[in-house]
This record gives structure tokens, sequence and C-alpha cells, in this order.
């Protein structure tokens, strides 16, 4: 189990900004947070020639020229999600809808104080190579708007939670929004109490309404990033996880609570509506996973999901939470 670092400081700097007139934002939340609390950066280098020096990081929160390695270590960093998912995530993204970017230039971060030895005269014309190459060689980045963009080979699909179809999206849909927290309102526990959020069951009905009111069946690609969309929305919203610790733990309950546990209602308008990290996200215990959210445990997350929307009875599902979104099919 990670630890974490206390609230104040894991969130100091990462105030929560909306997307400024001049950004660009994706149609996945998850990015957009990240870019709203900016904890992306679009240079993290060191300038060789200058002794190690600091290069000045550039702010993200546009949502512009951002770097694979940047936006892993941000993924990880706020969702404690493994290095191998979310460079895997990162690099679906990269692959389809990257660019390459020239000249880009670095500002050097405060007053450079080198002390002058032999050595580094000697190695001045090598490091002021990769310094020039560093600064405006060709890198590979990615701007946010560009996942939006549509196409078999791409990961924009239909049937998203807060998002229309057939068209780009790059921010939620008012009435999908007020459709998923209308529908999360009329939930219940196992035992049949109102629980005002979504459980994981909860999450594959929504799911199948979703594909049900989609144009055309979503193709293979599609299904599985809609698929791992619902699987990271649970792991990564549903608070704080059991440990899988000590012996004397009681994974019974850990089950339970893992079954019909929920997302409240409050936090999905957070995440999905405003875009931004839920409240108590960095509280000891809160919202943050506190266990890290592998790749082979989202795939069989998604795969359970798949399997619960396939026994959902749309008709019955449908006819039952019709006054929660009337306007969802059209959309």
């Amino acid at each position: 189990m990670e630890a974490l670092a206390p609230a104040t400081t894991a969130s100091k700097g990462h105030e929560y900004r909306p997307c400024p007139p001049t950004g660009c934002r994706s149609p996945c939340p998850a990015l957009n947070t990240l870019a709203n609390h900016d904890y992306m950066y679009v240079h993290s280098n060191t300038s060789l020639l200058f002794a190690l020096t600091p290069i000045a990081l550039l702010s993200s929160r546009e949502g512009y020229d951002l770097s694979f390695f940047d936006l892993v270590n941000a993924i990880v960093h706020v969702y404690n999600l493994s290095y191998a998912l979310a460079g895997f995530l990162t690099l679906v993204g990269f692959l389809t809808c990257g660019r390459l970017s020239f000249g880009k230039g670095m500002s050097l971060a405060g007053e450079t104080h080198v002390k002058s030895t032999w050595l580094l005269y000697l190695l001045c014309p090598f490091l002021l190579v990769l310094d020039l190459y560093a600064a405006y060689g060709p890198r590979f980045v990615l701007d946010l708007c560009s996942l939006s963009c549509r196409g078999h080979t791409k990961i924009s699909h239909d049937g998203s939670f807060v998002h229309p179809n057939c068209v780009s999206s790059t921010a939620p849909l008012p009435t999908l929004v007020g459709g998923l927290l209308d529908f999360a309102s009329t939930t219940r526990n196992l035992d049949g109490r109102p629980r005002d959020g979504l459980g994981l069951i909860d999450i594959a009905h929504f799911h199948a309404h979703r594909l049900k009111n989609t144009p055309t069946a979503l193709n293979n690609i599609h299904s599985e990033v809609a698929l791992g969309e619902c699987a990271l929305t649970w792991e990564v919203l549903r608070g704080h996880q059991c440990y899988d610790g000590p012996s004397d733990h009681d994974h019974n309950a850990c089950l339970k609570d893992y079954l019909d546990g929920v997302i409240p209602r409050t936090r999905l308008e957070q995440w999905f509506g405003e875009e931004r990290l839920p409240d108590g996200w960095w509280d000891f215990q809160g919202v943050r996973p506190t266990t890290t959210v592998g790749l082979v445990k989202v795939k069989i997350l998604a795969n359970s999901i798949r399997s619960l929307a396939r026994k959902t009875s749309c008709s019955s599902c449908s006819s039952a939470h019709a006054s929660s979104y009337p306007n969802m099919a059209s959309e």
C-alpha cells in the first residue's frame, strides 16, 4: 500500500481551475481533471549545459504539448494506477492521437551559477548539441483535444457516460450528466435501501443502457475502451478500498463492500460534471485508491462488467428508469 503525502502537501499548487478560454480538453474526465488541477507538465527536462540547472516547468492547464512520461507520472501520482496500466493507457492515446512537435524552446528556471572547470570546457560542445536537440528537436506530444477525434482506429467512442454519440466532444453534455445523476439517485443496496449513488452492478446497467441507445454497435476496440472506462470509474471513485493485508483481515466484509459499495452521487457530479478531484481525495483513507490499480485487475473487472451488462434486461432497465433520463436516447 502506497504511503500518501499529507493532503495539504499533495494538493498544494494544484487548485482546481476550469479550462481556460485558450485551452483544450478531451472526452476523458480523468485527463481533464489532471489538467484542471495542473498535475501535468509540458517540460520536465534539465539542462546539461548549465550543470543540471532545472528547466522551468510550463503549466499544463491548457492541455497542449503533453509528453509521454509526464502524463504517465501524473496518472500514477494522482490516481495510484500501476506504471504498467498508466503506460499502456498513455501509449494507446499517443499511438492513435499523438503528433510530432518541432522547435519548442525551453527557458532556464532562475539564475545559473556554474563553477568553471576544465572538464566543463571540454564537454561544452557535446552538451551544447544535447541541449539544442532537447530544446528544438522533434518530440512526440499529445494535445488533449486530439483524443476527441472520431474513427475506427481512434479511442473516442459512442456509449460513454456523459459524452454524446457520433460527434467529437471535449466537454460533458449537461443532459447526460443529469441523466447519470438521476439514475444514481434511483439505485438501491442489496438489502433494498436507497443509496444515492452507483454500485458495480449499477455501472453495468447504465453501460448497457448507453449501448442500447447508440446508433450502431461498437467495434471491438471501442467496446474494450468503453468497458475500461467503466472499470476505471469504479476502481478510482469508489473510495477507500480494503487493504489486502494480514490473514486476520475480514476479507468477507471486504468482498461485500466491493460488491455492494457505492460511488456517491455528489462524487459523480464533481468528477463527470465539473471534472475535478472529488472532495476528500487526498485525505487519509479518502477517495484516492489506497492500493495500486493494476492492468490485470482492471481487465478482469472489465470482463465482469461485460458479463453483467449482457445479463441486464435492457427493456426492463429502460422502463424502470425511463423518467430518470428521458433525453438520453437521442444523444
